[in-house]
C-alpha cells in the first residue's frame, strides 16, 4: 500500500531534555494539531524537526528510537542552522512578508543560505525513506524549496503542497530575497493548494508576473508538466471539540472559573505571541468599551490567554512588554474590589484547557491583522454546547470567508471593534443561536478529515492524469525544470 509521507518544519511532538531523558510533549499550533488526527488514522509517517538541538549522536539515536513506534523520524538541526534557517529567514523574512509587514531590514546572505541548507536536509531526509508508490504532503512557508528538490532527484514523485499561512500579491512577494528560486521551489509539486482562492489568485497572479508562465483555470503550464493550484480551507477536528463541549467535567471547570471571575460575562481572546494577531488592539477596543459603557464595569471580564512564541526575536519580546503594560494601565484604571477587568495569562495550554475557556466565553475575539485561516475561531464555534455564544471574527482571516454568521470587524478600526463587543456581549440568545448553528453545520461538514481527504484526492487524480503537454516556449524566463538552475542563485 502507498503511503503519504507528510513533512513538515516541526514534529507534532517536542522533545525536552530531562534528567531521566528525553520526554515528548505535543507540540502546540494549527497545524500540529490538525494534522496530527490524520497521522493518527491514515497510513502515513511523519518527517520533521523535533524541537531539539543537538549534534550529540547519542542524543540523535534516543530521540530517533523514541519516535519510530510513532511513525515519525526526525531532521536534526544545530544552533547556528536554527538560528538563521528558523529564527532568521522563516520568521524574519517569510513569515512577516507574507502576512504583508515586508521586514524593513530584508535578510542577509548567510540566512538565505541556511534556508536552502535545511530545505536541502530535509530532501535527503524524505529520500531516506522514500518507497515505491510513496506520495509525499510538504507542509507551509518553511519548506518552501522542498518540492522542487524532491521533483529534481525523482521526476516521476508525487508531491503535493499545502500553504498555511497567507500568500501574498505579487508586488509584495517580490520584494523577497530568492523570490524567484522560492517560486521555482513550489512549483517543483504537482498540486499547491492554499487556504482561500485569495491567496491562490495572488499565486498566479505572481507566476504570471515574475516567471512569466501561462496561467489557466488553475493550473500552472511547464515545460513538461502541469502544477495544479487550488484552494481547499483547513478544518478542525469538530467531534473532538464538540465532545469537550458536553464533557461533565470541562462544563464544571468552566462553572468554577466563572465564579472566580464573578463576572456576568467573559470576553475571551487566545493567541500566539505574534504581531499579526492584534493583540495591542483589542486591549484598546477593550478600553474603549469600557470608556463608552461604564455601566458594563465590574459585569465584564475580558480573558486574555497569550502563548509564548519566538520569544527570542526582538519585535516579540517588544510586543510581549507592551502588552504586559496596556493589561497593567487598565487593570489599574478599572479596578473594582474583587474584580479585575482583563485576566492576563501568558502560557500555553492544551486542548482540555482550551476547551473550558471556549465554554466560558460569552463573545471570542479573533482579531488579527491578517490570517491564513485561524483554526480558533473554528474551535470556539464546535466547543459551544447549547449553540450560544457570539464569534467577532477579522475579515482579514481566512475563516471570514466560511463563517460569515460571525460578527465580522477591521481589525485596525478598534472602535468598530468596541462597538461589536457592544452588540455581542447584548445579542439575544435566539439570535446567538441561529448565527451559532449555521457556522456548526458549516465546519463540521468541513472539519479536518474532509479537508485532508479532499486534498489527497486531489493529488491523487493528478498523479493518475498527469498530463504530458507541449513544450511552452520559455526563452523569455530563461528557466526550465529540465534545466534547473542553483537553488542558490539570488534573484
Amino acid at each position: 500500500m502507498s503511503r503519504i509521507i507528510i513533512v513538515s518544519n516541526r514534529l507534532p511532538v517536542t522533545a525536552q531534555r530531562t534528567n531521566q531523558g528525553f520526554v515528548f510533549t505535543q507540540s502546540t499550533g494549527g497545524l500540529a494539531t490538525g494534522l496530527a488526527s490524520i497521522h493518527a488514522m491514515q497510513e502515513t509517517i511523519w518527517l520533521g524537526w523535533p524541537g531539539v538541538l543537538t549534534e550529540q549522536p547519542d542524543e540523535k539515536t534516543a530521540i530517533t528510537d523514541a519516535l519510530l513506534p510513532h511513525r515519525m523520524y526526525p531532521v536534526f538541526m544545530n544552533e547556528e542552522a536554527y538560528a538563521q534557517y528558523y529564527e532568521g529567514f522563516c520568521n524574519s523574512v517569510l513569515w512577516p512578508l507574507f502576512h504583508y509587514f515586508p521586514h524593513p531590514a530584508g535578510c542577509n546572505h548567510s540566512q538565505w543560505q541556511h534556508y536552502q541548507t535545511v530545505n536541502e536536509r530535509f530532501a535527503d531526509a524524505v529520500c531516506q525513506r522514500l518507497q515505491p508508490g510513496d506520495q509525499v504532503w510538504i507542509q507551509d512557508y518553511q519548506l518552501l524549496l522542498l518540492p522542487r528538490l524532491l521533483r529534481q532527484r525523482f521526476p516521476e514523485l508525487t508531491i503535493g503542497f499545502f500553504l498555511h499561512i497567507p500568500f501574498p500579491p505579487p508586488d509584495v512577494f517580490r520584494a523577497l530575497t530568492g523570490h524567484r528560486a522560492l517560486l521555482e521551489g513550489l512549483l517543483g509539486a504537482d498540486l499547491l493548494a492554499f487556504q482561500t482562492t485569495e491567496y491562490t489568485d495572488n499565486f498566479l497572479a505572481t507566476v504570471r508576473r515574475i516567471l512569466k508562465l501561462d496561467t489557466e483555470a488553475g493550473h500552472v503550464f511547464l515545460p513538461s508538466r502541469v502544477v495544479d493550484v487550488t484552494a481547499i480551507p483547513m478544518g478542525i477536528d469538530y467531534e473532538k471539540f464538540a465532545a469537550y463541549a458536553h464533557s461533565p467535567a470541562i462544563i464544571d471547570q468552566a462553572a468554577q472559573l466563572r465564579r472566580q471571575l464573578y463576572s456576568a460575562q467573559v470576553i475571551l481572546s487566545a493567541d500566539r505571541l505574534d504581531y499579526t494577531k492584534g493583540i495591542l488592539q483589542r486591549l484598546t477596543a477593550f478600553d474603549l468599551l469600557l470608556t463608552d459603557q461604564p455601566s458594563l464595569i465590574g459585569t465584564v471580564t475580558l480573558v486574555l490567554l497569550v502563548s509564548p512564541s519566538r520569544a527570542e526575536l526582538t519585535p516579540y519580546r517588544l510586543l510581549k512588554e507592551q502588552i504586559d503594560e496596556a493589561v497593567d494601565r487598565i487593570n489599574q484604571l478599572y479596578h473594582r474590589p474583587g474584580w479585575t477587568p482583563v485576566r492576563y495569562r501568558y502560557l500555553t495550554v492544551d486542548l482540555a484547557q482550551m476547551a473550558v475557556l471556549y465554554s466560558l466565553a460569552d463573545v471570542a475575539l479573533v482579531t488579527p491583522f491578517r490570517d491564513g485561516m485561524n483554526l480558533i475561531a473554528k474551535e470556539y464555534v464546535a466547543a459551544r454546547r447549547n449553540g450560544t455564544g457570539v464569534l467577532i471574527l477579522s475579515e482579514m482571516a481566512g475563516a471570514a470567508h466560511e463563517l460569515t454568521d460571525a460578527l465580522i470587524i477591521n481589525p485596525y478600526d478598534v472602535r468598530g471593534m468596541a462597538n461589536a463587543m457592544a452588540q455581542g456581549l447584548r445579542m439575544p440568545l435566539s439570535e446567538q443561536q441561529l448565527r451559532m448553528s449555521r457556522m456548526q453545520q458549516i465546519i463540521s461538514n468541513h472539519d479536518i478529515n474532509r479537508w485532508a481527504t479532499c486534498f489527497n484526492q486531489q493529488l491523487q487524480q493528478v498523479a493518475s492524469q498527469r498530463k504530458t503537454v507541449k513544450k511552452r516556449s520559455l526563452v523569455a524566463t530563461g528557466w526550465s525544470l529540465a534545466r534547473p538552475r542553483p537553488v542558490g542563485e539570488l534573484h
